[in-house]
Order: structure tokens, then C-alpha cells, then sequence
């Protein structure tokens, strides 16, 4: 019922809807990998950042789940776009995408951790191309909650009392990749997701772009200015070991899971 309401039960078609999409995960590269692929010339995204368009029933229903625990804290990003309610709204977005660009698309970080996201994608879009780089989950929550509170976002205090009170919160549950990615790949097939770690971006940006560029269908030779970092924390407030431990025990059996689906070595981010 929810999919013919909101997309009407049609696929959709056309040059001015997304072929890919960065879904994540947030704190995890994806706005300087977002500002790389957009300064492709054959490569368009859509501006604000963040639309949320195929999860936001999440966001607006406020609906159990990770990405509804964190709601208004991403309502704050994308306003403009919760409100659209239709495909032909959400088409405006891409509008602006020149003649004979190759790939277009949008980023949306809640997109990894909503199941809703998945399914909603794969039936209107189940050729999309996905994009996700993912950070050291115990890292990626403590940066999220250092945004938020310089955001004026988190007023809930010390770090390690919000994550040890309540271990499903908002920080903690975007961090379960292992299986989130497992829902993603129960609907699209491995050869259409593609998978990057925050470590290889910082390492070597040019490579990783690279790798995008021909992942998406571009040309590989463009050379963006990757000597450019974005939405990087100005805040060198290192996370408490105890919350470090804390969380790293937590994810452990995810991590093994992720690394044996994504076929990387995780140990380091095991301790």
C-alpha cells in the first residue's frame, strides 16, 4: 500500500531520476566522496545532500528503527526534501542535470540502517548502482555525537553515560553494518553495491575515486580536487578508552560478520 501510494506503481524511467546512490554510512566520507563525484562532468547529484526521500516515512512518522531515533536530528538537514511526498516531486531534484550526463544521483546516510530505504529503491530504481563507506563504528559514533553536540543537537551529556544508559540509541544502531548490509544485498545483487572503507579514503582519495568513477560508469581518468576535505570535525577531543571498549565489544560479532561480507580485514577495528 505505502509504495502505490507514494510512487503511484510505476518504475521509474527516464534521465532525470538517480542510477546510484550514496547510502551511507554517516560520519563515513560521504559528503567529500558526494563533492568528488560532483565535480565529474559526467557525473550529477542532487543539492541538499540528504534528501531521505525513500526512507522518510521513517523520519516523519518517527516509526521504531535506528534512522526514527534519530529523526529530528535529521530533519534538521533536509526540510526542504521531507517534504516531498511524490516521485514527480522528488524528480525536481535532478531537473538540473545536463544533457548526457552518465550518472546522477543523491546521498542520503540514513539510507544504510532503513530497511524501509532498501525496499522502497529496489522497486522503483532496481538497477541503482550503491555506494557505501563505512568508518570504524565505535569512531563514526563519537564523531556523530561531537556533530550533534557542537549542532546543539545532543544535550544528553557525557558520551559514554548516553551510549552505556541506552545501547540502542541513535549513535550506536547506525554502527551495525554487518547487518545492515545484509538487507541491502538480500535485494540487489553484489556487482551493484560497492563498498569502501573510511581508512582507504583518507589513505588515498585519488585511488578510491578512481574506483568510483568506473563503478558508476564515468570516465576513471578525471582527476577531482581531492586535496579538499569536507564536513570534517574541527573538535580533537579523543573518545574515552572506556567508551571505546565499551563499543567495541558491542559490535564485535557484527564486525566479523561485515568482514566476511565485504571480504576485508577488520581486525583493526577490533582493538
Amino acid at each position: 500500500m505505502f509504495l502505490r501510494r507514494l510512487f503511484g506503481g510505476r518504475a521509474a524511467r527516464g534521465p532525470k531520476l538517480p542510477n546510484f546512490f550514496i547510502i551511507g554510512a554517516n560520519k563515513g566520507g560521504t559528503t567529500s566522496l558526494a563533492m568528488y563525484l560532483d565535480e565529474h562532468p559526467q557525473a550529477f547529484l542532487c543539492w541538499p545532500k540528504e534528501p531521505h526521500f525513500f526512507g522518510r516515512v521513517d523520519l516523519l512518522q518517527r516509526e521504531p528503527g535506528p534512522v526514527a531515533q534519530g529523526g529530528a536530528m535529521l530533519k534538521k538537514y533536509a526540510q526542504d526534501a521531507l517534504s516531498m511526498t511524490t516521485l514527480d516531486e522528488y524528480a525536481t531534484l535532478f531537473a538540473k542535470a545536463p544533457a548526457g550526463v552518465i550518472a546522477i544521483g543523491e546521498a542520503s546516510t540514513g539510507y544504510l540502517a532503513s530497511q524501509r530505504a532498501a525496499r522502497n529503491i529496489r522497486h522503483v530504481l532496481p538497477q541503482a548502482r550503491l555506494v557505501v563507506s563505512l568508518r570504524n563504528p565505535a569512531e563514526r559514533a563519537f564523531s556523530n555525537y561531537k556533530m550533534y553536540r557542537k549542532e546543539g543537537l545532543e544535550q544528553g551529556g557525557d558520551f559514554m553515560a548516553i551510549i552505556r544508559e541506552n545501547p540502542g540509541n541513535w549513535y550506536v544502531n547506525l554502527g551495525y553494518y554487518g547487518r545492515q548490509l545484509a538487507h541491502w544485498l538480500s535485494l540487489f545483487p553484489r556487482d551493484q553495491l560497492r563498498v569502501y572503507l573510511f581508512e582507504d579514503l583518507a589513505a588515498d582519495p585519488a585511488a578510491v575515486c578512481r574506483d568510483v568513477f568506473s563503478f558508476l560508469g564515468v570516465s576513471p581518468s578525471f582527476v577531482p580536487d581531492v586535496g579538499r576535505r569536507y564536513n570534517v570535525s574541527e573538535s580533537r577531543e579523543d573518545m574515552p578508552e572506556e567508551a571505546r571498549a565499551f563499543l567495541t565489544a558491542i559490535y564485535r560479532e557484527d564486525i566479523l560478520r561485515l568482514q566476511d561480507l565485504i571480504r576485508r580485514d577488520l581486525s583493526a577495528w577490533l582493538g
